[in-house]
């Protein structure tokens, strides 16, 4: 029995440091994530399955709305963890973080013509930019979960992944469950601001939007909320993953050493990734397509 117990533990330590494939969370974020369309389900996707590859670890990807992915992330039961998440203490108290796999830049949508002007410092929206958009009670929209900046978050009253409409200075906005649906409003001037990623956002304008000529009536503000980097999270219920995210950055690292990484980038900022065009130079079956 003795010698059942210690084959047991000897087991469970292989398997620990042997783990060969991972489930993780992905969300439709064209031009990098979506589950059809683009190849290799987008940039961001094909960066981390590369990275983990190269490691000898496979990667397979469930997609489901944003906010629902980080329910399942944090349960840690259906999927090991999740992609392209941006850093905040509570998540870093429940996951393992990569190193940066992209950077992000969040900007506010406006409809043309709308004269909106905004208190910036260092580059950046200031607090003072959300005072003044609380002062003209502006209406503002947004995604279930997601963080657009410190100082945004701090004036919707979001702590967590939750809003507290009691500490919030901004009082007139709501969240809606995906971004077309926040343009769709934005176009039809039901809200004022958006604040999305910007390659987000426009891919969004180009492609989903079911009348083409609202979407030139769109544009951005040229002052970003937040340029941050975003990363693969995985969860702390399972020590393996610590040891998973150390392999990940390992492959992550050469990606970027060999320069396959810009390169993929490169790519991405063409619209290589679509799958008509990314189809023009590779053969064979291509996820995504």
């Amino acid at each position: 029995m003795k010698g059942l117990f210690i084959l047991f533990g000897l087991l469970s330590s292989l398997n620990l440091y042997s783990k060969s494939s991972v489930t993780l969370a992905a969300g439709d974020w064209p031009p990098f994530l979506k589950k059809k369309g683009l190849a290799h389900l987008g940039v961001g996707a094909h960066i981390v399955k590369k990275a983990l590859k190269s490691q000898g670890i496979q990667v397979k990807f469930k997609f489901y709305p944003w906010s629902r992915g980080m329910t399942e992330a944090k349960k840690a039961k259906k999927v090991d963890g999740a992609i392209l998440w941006l850093k905040n203490p509570d998540r870093e108290r429940i996951f393992y973080y990569s190193d940066k796999v992209m950077a992000e830049t969040n900007v506010f949508f406006h409809l043309k013509g709308s004269s909106f002007k905004c208190s910036s410092d260092n580059n950046l929206l200031a607090y003072k930019c959300m005072e003044e958009i609380a002062k003209k009670n502006l209406r503002v929209g947004g995604i279930y979960k997601f963080s657009y900046s410190n100082h945004f978050d701090k004036a919707v009253g979001k702590s967590g992944d939750k809003d507290d409409s009691s500490k919030a200075i901004i009082k007139n906005f709501k969240r809606k469950r995906n971004s077309i649906i926040n343009f769709e409003m934005l176009i039809k001037g039901k809200i004022d601001l958006y604040p999305q990623e910007i390659n987000v956002g426009y891919y969004e304008l180009n492609n989903l939007i079911k009348n083409k000529s609202d979407a030139t009536k769109v544009t951005h503000l040229n002052i970003p909320l937040q340029e941050k980097p975003s990363y693969l999270i995985m969860s702390k219920k399972n020590k393996i993953n610590e040891k998973i995210i150390k392999k990940f950055n390992e492959g992550l690292k050469a990606l970027r050493e060999s320069g396959e990484y810009e390169k993929m980038l490169a790519l991405d900022k063409s619209g290589g990734y679509a799958c008509k065009e990314f189809k023009k130079e590779n053969s064979g079956t291509i996820p995504g397509c």
